[in-house]
């Protein structure tokens, strides 16, 4: 619906409850109308942790900012898709579509990477140039195929991998002369990690000291290793 009022197909003032609600039963009727149903999904909903909630806020917060709007955004994410996708999967279906295909197995679990740069909204949209337009970015689509275990997508991907493709992503915003860009991404783990050099809670009390030492922190006298472990593990980032 904020889709089709932002492309100007519909108009509405979604902090007005009644308008926004009429625009909202015309989309509904709309799609009924078209020959579209929703389909009920067997799987249980997933609900947001309290951490993850309050992340959001943030996030909505921040990118609402004033500030905001003097940097292009780039949207990055990995997903994945099946060498036999089944479009039975899908929860908006034609049920004029009879078409259906006998089950078989998914085949190739294919994996992918890209970003997406928004437009630049310093600039009217009847002034925007091509250059400043909303794009896929093309020269930084990855693709492979993924392993056999049953795992979650995730699982095909590593810190590694996406340290080296971050580069590809990096060299593609310098290739449109592009800086002081914001890269939005979720919190999959490998998304950040710490050197190997981090201290561990069975770390050697050396190794803990000789690393608070690199990061000028006060060593108190004759702390044991579990007072370093403390003092390490309160400064460690999550």
């Amino acid at each position: 619906m904020h889709l089709l009022a932002e492309k100007k197909y519909i108009s509405f003032d979604a902090a007005i409850d009644d308008s926004n609600n009429a625009a909202l039963r015309s989309v509904q009727r709309f799609l009924k109308k078209s020959g579209y149903a929703r389909v009920a999904h067997k799987d249980k909903t997933l609900l947001l942790a309290p951490a993850n909630d309050l992340a959001r806020a943030e996030y909505v917060h921040k990118m609402t900012s004033s500030d905001i709007l003097l940097h292009r955004v780039v949207y990055m994410d990995e997903s994945y898709t099946h060498h036999r996708y089944s479009r039975h999967n899908d929860s908006l279906v034609n049920p004029k579509d009879d078409k259906y295909v006998k089950e078989r197995h998914k085949g190739r679990r294919l994996c992918f990477i890209t970003a997406i740069l928004n437009k630049d909204r310093t600039v009217s949209d009847e002034e925007r140039t091509p250059k400043q337009a909303a794009e896929l970015l093309l020269d930084s689509v990855d693709s492979f195929e993924g392993g056999q275990q049953k795992a979650d997508y995730h699982g095909m991907f590593c810190h590694e991998y996406f340290v080296n493709w971050m580069d590809t992503l990096l060299q593609a915003l310098e290739n449109r002369g592009l800086a002081g860009c914001i890269i939005v991404m979720d919190n999959a783990k490998y998304h950040k990690a710490l050197p190997e050099s981090t201290p561990k809670k069975g770390s050697r009390r050396a190794n803990m000291i000789s690393a608070m030492k690199e990061y000028g922190l006060d060593i108190p006298d004759n702390a044991t290793k579990a007072i370093l472990w403390i003092i390490l593990s309160i400064l460690k980032p999550t």
